[in-house]
Formats: structure tokens, C-alpha cells, sequence
């Protein structure tokens, strides 16, 4: 198994925007999530940012992966342009390439 670094990016009382990578990915983790007006658009934000960021370190996408009841991320990550691959380990996984 390939070794993972996880760091915390953004954290305020509402959400929270992990960072998991390796050499090969980078994986976003939102264990903190309420979603209002104010974290909608923080969120959207903090995704764009941190895609240049991703990108410039030579990445090709965001990915995340999400339990498959959790409609409130599910309508989030649709809204900011994540494509849904499928399905891995009982999560849905989507891929993010920045915005459409």
C-alpha cells in the first residue's frame, strides 16, 4: 500500500477540508460539513484554490470520495462541476478538474 500524508487546509466551526496525498493523488476529505450560504461559497473558494495549487504541484484532478446517502455532498460536489466515476469500496467516487 502506498504510504499517504493527511493535513488539515481549511478548518472553521461549519466545515472542514482535509488533504490526503501521495506522489500519485490527491484525495479531498470534508469530515466536518454543515452546509449553508456561507460554506457553499467558502467551499467553492477553497476547491479553486486549492486546484491551482494541485495542479501547479503537477497533479491531474481532486479526487473524492463520498458515503452514497450523503446527499448534501453529493449535490455540492455536482454544483462545483465534480464528475461522478463510480463506485470503490462501498463510496462514490468523484473526480474534480476544476472549474466548467
Amino acid at each position: 500500500m502506498i504510504a499517504s500524508n493527511r493535513i488539515t487546509i481549511y478548518e472553521q466551526p461549519d466545515m472542514q477540508i482535509d488533504l490526503e496525498y501521495t506522489e500519485h493523488y490527491a484525495i479531498l476529505h470534508l469530515p466536518r460539513l454543515k452546509l449553508t450560504k456561507t460554506t457553499y461559497l467558502d467551499f467553492i473558494a477553497k476547491v479553486q484554490d486549492l486546484y491551482g495549487f494541485i495542479t501547479t504541484a503537477g497533479y491531474e484532478a481532486i479526487w473524492t470520495a463520498i458515503d452514497p446517502t450523503d446527499t448534501v455532498t453529493a449535490k455540492l460536489l455536482d454544483r462545483i462541476g465534480a464528475n461522478k466515476l463510480g463506485s470503490s469500496d462501498g463510496l462514490d467516487v468523484y473526480e474534480y478538474r476544476g472549474a466548467n
